[in-house]
């Protein structure tokens, strides 16, 4: 078995998809089964900018953003095309992290190949989370993309419960052609000790929100919690960035915490599990928003691989990672008196307490979200694709099908 995987974003860069996409070419080595990775950083970024530019000043930004896509698409299937796997014959699986990379790959013209899409979330949706206008031609493209991929490739791989629902109910894509697979992390890897610390100052005491700047994200959520605590004694350091952040400044100094409220802006992730692993506690406030809900948090998960206590929303694939109050602390979304009382309950736990919650939480992220276990339930989704194509050829060719 040969595997390519393929995406049109940038990797690394920061944002969950990355995440997993860098651990899964790694555990795909690992395995002696990986053949590349096709991503953004190999489209010719250059031209589609100028191009960009030119439709934008010739027609409108939303016909120049339509435009990138499909002149993406096009180039991605060429490099599909033109790339290794399609070059042998044998078991190829060509593995997709958005409905622009499948669209690319079913139209790549590869023979025999099985086309596999990880869904992290509703392209769509998130686009609109990010400030796309419902209905404009941008939004009903992705949307288009959306409908062919999941109309064409051969397995989707959700990754929790809310995004197979989606795809059954929105996209009425069929139950045999879902299998959720959650997100994973190299344990092994991130305990292996602190490294040298983050370099810039840091309260002694802070609580981490690791999050985008976006409505679905619920950071105004932790800022409101934080100012209800009224302490002076802890800060909260906020590290991601988006086109919430000015408003976000504006409320803490409205709710008079500025001082005590730090704005990272975006961290490289090695920096970030730094960051992660000198805090009190970490907070992931997810809101429903857009028809967006949180999936399995990598933020939630590293936190507890790496012996730091979470508080997170009641929501999507968070209440699948801490479905108790042994392995973290759970706030209704939204409620920002719950996460200023959670935030207190982790200030004043005594030091068995917080042991008994990371000792917990880390024998779950192990058991149930471990690289190992992951990825074999990757290669298992491969092989029962492939097993599924070779048996719809035989009955092809031998004029069995109905």
């Amino acid at each position: 078995m040969r595997v390519l995987v393929a995406t049109v974003f940038a990797i690394p860069h920061v944002g969950g998809a990355s995440t997993h996409i860098e651990l899964l070419v790694s555990m795909l080595r690992r395995h002696g089964v990986y053949k590349g990775l096709l991503c953004g950083n190999d489209l010719d970024r250059t031209s589609l900018k100028k191009l960009g530019y030119l439709l934008s000043r010739l027609v409108n930004a939303d016909t120049a953003r339509v435009r990138s896509l499909k002149d993406s698409a096009m180039r991605m299937a060429e490099l599909i095309a033109g790339s290794e796997i399609a070059k042998n014959d044998g078991d190829r699986v060509i593995h997709c992290h958005d409905p622009l990379a499948t669209c690319a790959a079913l139209r790549s013209g590869v023979k025999r190949a099985v086309v596999v899409q990880t869904v992290h979330g509703p392209w769509s949706k998130e686009s609109r989370g990010n400030g796309a206008v419902a209905g404009c031609r941008f939004d009903r493209a992705i949307r288009e993309l959306e409908e062919e991929a999941f109309a064409g490739v051969h397995l989707l791989l959700p990754v929790d419960r809310g995004q197979a629902d989606i795809l059954r109910d929105e996209y009425g894509v069929p139950a045999n052609r879902i299998r959720v697979i959650e997100n994973a992390v190299d344990v092994d890897v991130l305990t292996e000790g602190p490294g040298t610390p983050f370099n810039r100052t840091l309260p002694e005491r802070y609580f981490l929100v690791p999050r985008r700047l976006v409505p679905k994200n619920g950071v105004e959520f932790a800022i409101r919690g934080f100012a209800r605590t009224g302490r002076s004694d802890v800060g909260l350091v906020i590290a991601g960035d988006g086109y919430l952040r000015a408003d976000l400044e504006a409320l803490s100094r409205e709710l008079n915490v500025r001082a005590s409220v730090i704005f990272l802006g975006d961290v490289p992730r090695v920096e970030l599990l730094k960051i992660v692993r000198g805090s009190h506690a970490v907070i992931v406030p997810s809101v429903p928003a857009n028809g967006v809900v949180e999936a399995t948090s990598f933020s939630v998960l590293e936190a507890m691989a790496v012996g730091v206590p979470v508080i997170g929303s009641a929501i999507g694939g968070i209440v699948e990672i801490i479905p108790d109050g042994s392995i973290g602390f759970l706030t209704p979304p939204g409620d920002t008196e719950a996460i200023a009382s959670a935030m207190e309950s982790v200030l004043s736990a005594d030091d068995g307490t917080r042991a008994t919650i990371v000792k917990n939480a880390l024998a779950r992220v192990r058991d149930r979200f471990g690289s190992e276990v992951w990825i074999k339930r990757v290669l298992a989704s491969y092989r029962d694709s492939i097993d599924g194509v070779e048996a719809w050829s035989t009955m092809f060719s031998r004029g069995r099908l109905p």
